[in-house]
């Protein structure tokens, strides 16, 4: 901005007087004016941003010049952050001490755009003598930084173990025979489980989480499958909590064998640590591998940028035995049909009550199935079915009882009962006629009753 002091007006005439004049201005405006001048913008403002490796910045600011009748506006065109909220806004900065923020953003990723910043004259109707234009504009662009080391992703593998009280409870492999490591049990798997592992909310509810668990991972160049995997070049990982899920980042060694699109073989191998004599295996699913019946499932085609949390859950089986009722009867006549008979067993370690039927004679066995192993059991026999006609029932004889439970096998305990046949009572009344009486035996009446107080048939009888 230039300004005119004042018009210089010599006095006199000649040479002299012209040089005495100019002296006098130089003089005066080394006093005025300083060294250096400046010239400041009136509403006036600046842009700046910076792109590094680590991520962006960007920030819009207006000096303390700003008046309100100056309206401003704020463009972007990075990624995200398309709509800055400022768009023909009046700021009044005339009062602030130093430069006013009116924007900012940032990311950690790597973006590029331009922000600009726009300061508008007034329009005459705002007390402005121009046309409303551009007064001041202001514009920073971000490209990628160049140089960068991709971070390193970070990907979390939780291994759960599950226990349920049967195998009808453990969700089924796609092909759970192939590979059996359940003992000959992948028959009793449920087969209509999701194939697909979602997490958590794939363990069923009758199953739950159990401490103390071990998982191993491997790189698969034992090739080892059936039995379990006894390769553990990363390590062997636990144990579970209280929930049955421990929780590890995996390594950079094995983030590189779970992202590999080669093949299971070429994956990170998971298997459990059996503990045949806590509870038996029943399935493991891990990932997208949730294939065959053995203990051993691998990690692989993992991409980071999509996946940040992947699971392995183990399931197992309390260990579990049988028991079953035999049933005899004997004394009873060629033209019975037959009856139901209950039975109950009391078991304890842990406590249970369990309930059985046998239709005799069609049936003579019943089994009760999935009883924890170590449990001891007591089987007795409920309510008796009505006996035939003139026939009782005689006190149940129960064998084996009580029985102690084993995994994988079944208790026998037998129960027999006998029906009495009807028999023949014979009371004889005796009349001794010693001092000349003539009673005759005739003459009494005989009573037998049974233990309800009811006649017995013939009763009563002269």
């Amino acid at each position: 901005m230039h300004s005119s002091l004042f018009n210089a007006r010599g006095g006199g005439t000649g040479p002299r007087a012209r040089a005495f004049s100019l002296a006098a201005v130089f003089a005066l405006l080394a006093v005025l004016l300083p060294a250096t001048a400046a010239v400041v913008l009136a509403n006036s403002g600046g842009v700046s941003g910076q792109e590094t490796c680590s991520g962006w910045s960007a920030t819009v600011s207006l000096d303390n010049n700003v008046q309100s009748t100056h309206l401003v506006t704020v463009t972007s065109t990075i990624p995200g952050y398309t709509t800055t909220g400022i768009t023909f806004k009046s700021y009044n900065t005339t009062s602030a001490s130093g430069s006013t923020t009116i924007w900012s953003a940032s990311g950690t990723n790597q973006v590029s755009g331009t922000v600009t910043l726009i300061i508008y004259n007034p329009p005459p109707e705002n007390g402005g003598n121009g046309s409303g234009g551009v007064e001041n504009q202001y514009a920073v662009s971000i490209t990628p930084a160049t140089g960068c080391t991709p971070p390193t992703p970070s990907v979390t593998l939780t291994l759960v173990k599950a226990i349920c009280p049967s195998y009808s409870d453990v969700p089924a492999n796609r092909n759970p025979s192939n590979l059996d490591a359940t003992g000959g049990h992948s028959g009793d798997l449920n087969s209509t489980a999701q194939t697909t592992l979602t997490g958590l909310s794939d363990i069923p509810a009758a199953c739950h989480g159990a401490a103390g668990w071990y998982f191993n991972l491997g790189d698969g160049t034992s090739n080892a499958q059936n039995p379990p995997v006894s390769n553990t070049t990363f390590g062997t990982v636990g144990p579970t909590d209280a929930n049955g899920q421990v929780s590890v980042t995996l390594t950079s060694a094995e983030l590189a064998r779970a992202m590999t699109t080669s093949g299971w073989q070429s994956g990170l191998l998971v298997s459990e640590v059996p503990q045949s004599n806590v509870a038996s295996f029943g399935a493991l699913r891990c990932f997208t591998d949730i294939n065959n019946g053995d203990n051993l499932e691998s990690i692989f085609g993992l991409d980071p940028a999509k996946t940040t949390q992947v699971y392995c859950i183990a399931f197992n089986v309390e260990p579990a035995g049988n028991l079953t009722i035999t049933k005899s009867v004997s004394g009873a006549p060629t033209d019975w049909a037959g009856a139901t008979f209950d039975f109950t067993a009391t078991c304890s370690n842990p406590g249970d009550t369990y309930h059985a039927s046998i239709a005799y004679p069609g049936a003579t066995t019943a089994t009760i199935t999935g009883i924890p192993a170590g449990s001891s059991c007591t089987v007795s026999e409920d309510a008796l079915p009505t006996p035939p006609t003139n026939y009782a029932w005689d006190t149940p004889q129960v064998s084996g009882s009580p029985v102690t439970i084993q995994s994988d096998k079944t208790a026998q305990v037998s129960v027999g009962n006998t029906l009495l046949p009807p028999g023949t009572i014979i009371v004889k009344k005796v009349v001794t006629n010693t001092y000349g009486g003539s009673t005759d035996p005739s003459q009494f009446s005989l009573y037998v009753k049974d233990a309800t107080g009811t006649n017995v048939n013939g009763s009563p009888a002269n």
